[in-house]
């Protein structure tokens, strides 16, 4: 499977080679899409942050070149608005309570946090994100789609793939707004295949877009859902991606 995202990404500051690991993976076998990066000391963290934004971030209450709970604070001082949640091995009132005025969102102590602790936090920042899920049996098709999309709308959370079985699962764990479907596989499996979608997404908002390479009357899908012609997109990319925005504006409209 060939999997990419735009828009999500987690940062991990932790000086603890093995507990960053057992984090990363466990973070990246659940959801799979996010960009997950790693800084064992506070100037690799900054370096990281200064390039990239980060939707949530892990920060170790000591690292080697300095305090956690300052980092913290300077992030806040920036405007900073990632969700922040402090690494300790310490389950003390005062630590978490010191690391709250600080501008943490949360505290986890290492070793005695169940993991689903930390996916809810994780899927709780998604929640206010629009998310696209772009299925296309050609991989360069999906991330030419993806750039498209990301200018049309940035800071949406874009995740593309070319496997219809692993982004089911994908699409379980994202729960995205909009799905972007183009195949050559014949009607009756791709209207099969959006029923799947909205059984394992659960949001009741999704809509499934299917680029065809004919009309709207040649894949008929449920109500919720529509079809856009490819080869019209190619032509005529100005007027489908209007269209295509006005569809994204009306579901934005609907979340609010």
């Amino acid at each position: 499977m060939s999997t990419s995202q735009h828009g999500f990404a987690i940062l991990i500051v932790e000086n603890h080679r093995f507990f960053s690991k057992a984090l990363r993976d466990a973070l990246k076998s659940h959801y799979v899409f996010p960009l997950i990066s790693e800084a064992a000391t506070l100037q690799k963290a900054r370096t990281k942050i200064d390039s990239t934004r980060f939707d949530v971030m892990f920060i170790d209450f000591n690292l080697s070149d300095g305090s956690g709970l300052e980092f913290t604070r300077s992030l806040r001082s920036a405007g900073n608005h990632a969700v922040i949640c402090m690494l300790t091995n310490q389950d003390v009132a005062e630590y978490r309570d010191e690391a709250l005025v600080s501008g943490a969102d949360h505290v986890f102590v290492k070793g005695g946090t169940d993991i689903d602790e930390i996916y809810a936090v994780v899927d709780l920042a998604l929640v206010p994100r629009f998310r696209t899920m772009i299925i296309a049996d050609d991989a360069r098709y999906g991330e030419q789609m993806s750039a498209l999309l990301q200018r049309t709308r940035p800071g949406s959370v874009i995740v593309t793939s070319n496997d219809w079985d692993e982004a089911l699962d994908v699409a379980g764990v994202l729960k995205p707004d909009m799905v972007m479907l183009r195949s050559q596989a014949n009607t009756e499996r791709k209207r099969a295949f959006c029923g799947q979608l909205h059984a394992c997404c659960a949001n009741p908002r999704m809509k499934v877009i299917v680029l065809g390479e004919g009309s709207s009357k040649d894949t008929p899908l449920s109500q919720r859902d529509f079809s856009v012609n490819s080869l019209a997109f190619l032509r005529q990319r100005a007027a489908v991606v209007s269209s295509i925005r006005s569809r994204l504006d009306g579901l934005s409209t609907t979340m609010g």
